[in-house]
């Protein structure tokens, strides 16, 4: 078993650096590398020292890298002194220190790729949060297989498979003890959520994974009208016609916000539905000077024809 990477534009020289934790997945991945016949990897481990067992994962994945003749960056970061610190939920500054700590890697080396071991499983997951938190066809859509400088070659196998992948191989693995935890999120998604879902339709993985393929697909078709309405309208400064955005229909309208959004800050994290459509009650608020946060250090204003970002 091997990767596909042909339509990336790949050699097997490139520097890739890839994420792993030591579990199940991160092990299996790196393997799977090695037997593509990637060369230049550089192995990212990051030790959140949320548990004092987290030594073992490290000398783990150390080890791993040694064998397979890779070169290993390790650092660690209290995860939940930074946590309490900005009063944030620790899977959330973990995910922002961890992809600090790869994309430091990537500039550093020159890298082409983050590579990450999410695999079908973990997609189901990503799906079901979206939803719960509000989220538009993107949320639904889920992970990419590559998003950016991300690539996700796992997507399309389960974590059963990669279970079996690890047995074949004999690859030994740790589990973190973490995953039980049912506080987190995405921990009581996995343990209580989705085994009942799977009762329902045994061939979850499959039926998802067709579902997602259609929402990504029309999700990209909305998002090229989108990046169209705000090229076309666009002037300098950036403003847009208030009167030919209330024109759109309700969906393209947030469409066209969430595109907004994602040119200003560079991504849509954070952006629920709930916020987009008070963003909306002021563009039909016809009330010019009326203004809405739109993202950390922005605010959208609502002008006589217009309406456009600005800096708070």
């Amino acid at each position: 078993m091997t990767i596909a990477f042909d339509q990336l534009g790949l050699n097997l020289n490139d520097v890739l650096i890839v994420a792993v934790s030591g579990g199940p997945d991160s092990v299996a991945l790196l393997h799977l590398l090695k037997q593509t016949g990637f060369e230049q990897i550089i192995v990212a481990h990051l030790d959140h020292k949320i548990r004092q067992s987290s030594y073992q994962d490290a000398q783990l994945v150390m080890g791993l890298a040694m064998r397979l003749n890779y070169q290993i960056v390790m650092k660690q970061v209290d995860i939940r002194k930074l946590a309490e610190k900005e009063q944030e939920n620790l899977e959330s500054i973990g995910r922002r220190e961890r992809y600090a700590f790869f994309r430091e890697l990537k500039e550093k080396h020159h890298a082409r790729f983050i590579i990450t071991a999410h695999h079908a499983d973990d997609q189901i997951e990503t799906v079901l949060m979206n939803l719960i938190r509000g989220c538009g066809l993107e949320g639904l859509g889920g992970m990419q297989e590559v998003e950016g400088d991300i690539w996700r070659p796992l997507l399309r196998m389960s974590k059963e498979e990669l279970l079996g992948y690890c047995q074949e191989h004999r690859l030994s693995f740790l589990q973190d003890e973490s995953n039980q935890d049912e506080q987190y999120r995405r921990n009581f998604l996995r343990k209580k959520v989705v085994p009942h879902l799977k009762a329902l339709n045994p061939n979850l993985l499959g039926t998802m994974r067709n579902n997602i393929r259609v929402w990504q697909q029309a999700a990209e078709y909305f998002q090229k009208r989108a990046e169209l309405f705000l090229e076309e309208g666009q002037e300098r400064p950036p403003r847009y016609d208030v009167k030919r955005f209330l024109k759109l229909d309700d969906f393209e309208q947030q469409n066209v916000l969430r595109a907004l959004f994602e040119q200003v800050h560079g991504h849509k994290q954070n952006l629920i539905l709930e916020h987009v459509d008070q963003v909306l009650k002021v563009l039909r608020s016809n009330v010019s000077g009326k203004r809405k946060e739109f993202g950390p250090g922005k605010v959208l204003v609502r002008e006589k024809g217009f309406f456009e970002v600005r800096d708070v």
